[in-house]
C-alpha cells in the first residue's frame, strides 16, 4: 500500500513538473502573440 502511495506521489510530482515546464515554455509565445510579434525563436 505504501508503494502505491509513493508511485501516485511520484506521478503527481512528474505531472506538476511537466505542467510547469509547458507553461513556462508557452509564456514567451503567448506574450508575443498578444503583442503581435511573430515567435521566430520557436522556429514556426
Amino acid at each position: 500500500m505504501r508503494s502505491a502511495a509513493a508511485a501516485f506521489l511520484g506521478t503527481m510530482i512528474v505531472a506538476v513538473a511537466l505542467a510547469v515546464r509547458w507553461t513556462v515554455r508557452d509564456i514567451p509565445y503567448l506574450s508575443q502573440l498578444m503583442l503581435g510579434v511573430p515567435p521566430a525563436h520557436l522556429g514556426k
